[in-house]
């Protein structure tokens, strides 16, 4: 593919059938299990090949040309394109049998029995150091007609946009460099320009700063690891998973969605929150966020009850985050980890907090998200009398008055896992 100058990507191909299990005690019902396993049949693709999904190959195997090129990244899943239409939340599109693939990526299909996605790797041409006089250094103009004056907006081609309910502040490095430098801080929604002298930098590292502490000193602030920021061709997505370790007292880790958007080789880089919540309701919206605790952790558990399909598992929850979210409104939470069984806990005026319920993908093809299989069968029996159960997790939250009278409450809860 078109690739940035000095900069090219190595591509590979992971393919994996789906073995359905059925249930032969009942012969009317319909499989709800499936494994997706490696090509097992003789004509099926194998599981590792190149960009042509034709020629066996291992990661192992991709070389860099010669030593003038460095490998600036390890092997990611590609999870670029449209969100449920060309793939899902991991990166896999989806067809009925291996060579029934084509270059048109799409998303499940009812019957698709065959997933593939892709792994990328970069690599560049070794940059040059900071102060090299000889550098190239990249300008983006922008003309504009304002109230009949001329003018001339002059930036780098970089740009970074603060899309989280926080300030956040920026490092960026280069391998050349002798040291990360710091861009500047963004408010909440803001966005920030980074300078055109650091704007050829091929990381860049979130970050937050520690308490009563101005120095803009690297080790004066909670940082995530670094993210490589380089877009793959003049017009590319990617998204990258990261987050960002409090050393405090809460323990707590931040979690980010990175869209790293590339235009004409313009690059937008969205610091997205982990999850978002809309509200619907015509009236204010309180939710408590909450892990599942391991065994050996110390956090304070909270002691509402949880409501788990996990066959009388009980789940100590820990709350990480309080939002409230006025009517029509979007709250942003970035505390909450999605690899610790997520929960959430809601109120409404006039009522009680709810039950602690796991929040479920709405989409029950996704490994997003995604409940034990335990719960899994529980949340799919439940809706059978829904015509959309196949499809949809839907969970039921029950809220109980404050006061001795009055009905109780029901809301819906609808979760999609999503990076449109």
């Amino acid at each position: 593919g078109q690739g940035l100058e000095g900069i090219s990507e190595g591509l590979l191909n992971e393919s994996q059938g789906e073995i359905q299990r059925h249930s032969h005690t009942h012969p009317e019902s319909k499989p709800v299990k499936s494994n997706w396993l490696r090509p097992y049949l003789k004509n099926d693709s194998p599981e590792w090949t190149d960009m042509t999904c034709i020629l066996r190959m291992a990661r192992e195997r991709v070389m860099l040309p010669d030593n003038n090129w460095m490998w600036v990244n390890d092997w990611t899943v590609d999870v670029s394109g449209d969100f449920e239409e060309e793939s899902d939340a991991d990166g896999y599109e989806y067809s009925e049998d291996f060579e029934t693939f084509t270059r048109t990526r799409r998303f499940y299909r009812r019957g698709d029995s065959c997933r593939r996605r892709r792994w990328t790797r970069t690599r560049i041409v070794r940059p040059p150091r900071l102060g090299d006089p000889n550098r190239i250094l990249k300008i983006v103009w922008e003309t504009k007609n304002d109230g009949g004056n001329f003018r001339i907006d002059v930036k780098s081609h970089v740009t970074i946009h603060n899309c989280t309910a926080s300030p956040m502040s920026f490092f960026v490095f280069s391998p050349s460099w002798d040291e990360e430098k710091l861009v500047g801080t963004a408010e909440a929604g803001e966005k920030i320009h980074v300078p055109v002298a650091l704007a050829s930098a091929v990381y860049l590292r979130l970050a937050q700063k520690k308490l009563h502490n101005p120095s803009s000193c690297l080790n004066n602030f909670y940082t995530s690891d670094g993210i490589m920021m380089l877009p793959t061709s003049y017009n590319s997505n990617v998204l990258v998973r990261s987050s960002i370790k409090l050393d405090d007292v809460s323990e707590t880790n931040l979690h980010f969605l990175l869209k790293i958007k590339s235009e004409k080789g313009i690059v937008d880089i969205f610091v997205e929150p982990v999850l978002k919540i809309i509200n619907l309701l015509p009236c204010q919206l309180e939710c408590q966020l909450g892990e599942v605790l391991r065994p050996s952790e110390r956090r304070q558990v909270d002691n509402r009850p949880v409501i788990s399909g996990g066959r009388g598992k009980k789940f100590r929850i820990a709350n990480v985050e309080t939002l409230k979210i006025k009517s029509g409104a979007e709250g942003k939470c970035a505390a909450l980890n999605p690899g610790l069984k997520p929960h959430i806990s809601l109120r409404v005026p006039g009522y009680r907090w709810s039950a602690w319920q796991r929040i479920v993908n709405r989409k029950a093809n996704s490994f997003t998200w995604r409940p034990s299989e335990a719960e899994e069968e529980i949340h799919l029996n439940a809706n059978k009398g829904d015509a959309d159960y196949a499809e949809e997790f839907k969970t039921m939250v029950h809220f109980d008055r404050l006061g001795k009278s009055g009905d109780p409450l029901v809301l819906i809860i609808s979760v999609e896992a999503g990076h449109s």
